[in-house]
């Protein structure tokens, strides 16, 4: 009896675990990205930190600031309940640009590429300011103005559009972006044979820490780059994406707070990499729906 009993427990502490105490992985929510179509993916919001209390931290995997450095001015403090969504993931293994909010029939129109009001027309009449396209990528509205003007002024007339300074979250978006700005027949000036192009990323509320930044009708976003050109030392803030061109962003011109993207090569650079400028240069600019 003794030795039957033993057996017993001896089989039971050899029997295979069912399982059910085992940990769940971090995430149990399987990764909804998909391979870019016009429906896009859809993306967290990124919450939003106090400034200088860890920087911003974002959805659809973007890194907010781990350096806790100050995010520029007019971010918001909250926890993110008034953020925008971001427009796409910071890897590129399946990355999607998010698409626009549905329709509505209240409206407005804007001048995006899409059907805002559902009326079935899109960017109808004078919708679009005079030297301004609008188009859709992925699904996602873009504005890309030709007409030369400061960054403050850019900011100004995306908002006038319920729109803000695009932010170039992945390569597939940023790689995209050129052709379908060409797209608009814009020619490149004598002045900016490459086309360069105001984009949302700028350091002017601290020098070196670049962050995608908003406007009147879009918070501010997260930081992406820390410092000046790659390893000298520069670096992406917790695997964002950044495009910057060889040499970029200048360590020694503290002048240029402001991001833009080459539209067209040149001899020495490809076409959508990324050179700082001057906040008060003029330069074309392109928006997209926050």
């Amino acid at each position: 009896m003794l030795r039957s009993g033993l057996t017993v427990l001896l089989l039971g502490a050899c029997s295979t675990p069912d399982g059910s105490a085992l940990y769940l992985p971090y995430s149990s929510v399987p990764n909804s990205a998909a391979p870019m179509s016009d429906a896009g993916g859809n993306g967290g919001a990124p919450s939003l930190g106090p400034a200088g209390a860890g920087g911003a931290s974002a959805g659809e995997g973007q890194g907010g600031s781990e350096l806790g450095h100050a995010g520029t001015s007019g971010a918001s403090g909250s926890d993110g309940a008034d953020a925008a969504a971001p427009d796409a993931g910071a890897t590129d293994a399946g990355a999607t640009v998010d698409a626009a909010p549905p329709c509505s029939p209240a409206g407005p129109e804007r001048c995006d590429g899409l059907d805002n009001d559902c009326d079935g027309a899109v960017d109808p009449g004078a919708t679009c300011p005079v030297t301004c396209s609008g188009f859709a990528l992925q699904g996602r509205g873009y504005m890309f103005c030709s007409v030369e003007v400061t960054r403050a002024q850019a900011l100004t007339r995306c908002a006038a559009q319920g729109l803000r300074l695009a932010w170039l979250e992945t390569a597939t978006e940023n790689d995209a972006l050129p052709e379908r700005i060409l797209a608009t027949g814009v020619s490149a000036p004598g002045d900016n044979p490459t086309l360069l192009t105001q984009i949302g990323a700028s350091d002017s509320a601290t020098e070196d820490a670049w962050f995608w930044v908003g406007n009147d009708v879009a918070a501010d976003g997260f930081q992406f780059w820390q410092g000046g050109p790659l390893m000298t030392p520069g670096q992406a803030v917790a695997g964002a994406y950044a495009g910057w061109a060889d040499g970029e962003p200048s360590a020694s011109q503290t002048n240029e707070d402001c991001a833009a993207l080459l539209v067209l090569g040149s001899s020495t650079r490809a076409a959508g990499q990324w050179d700082d400028r001057g906040c008060n240069d003029g330069l074309p600019f392109v928006c997209e729906t926050p």
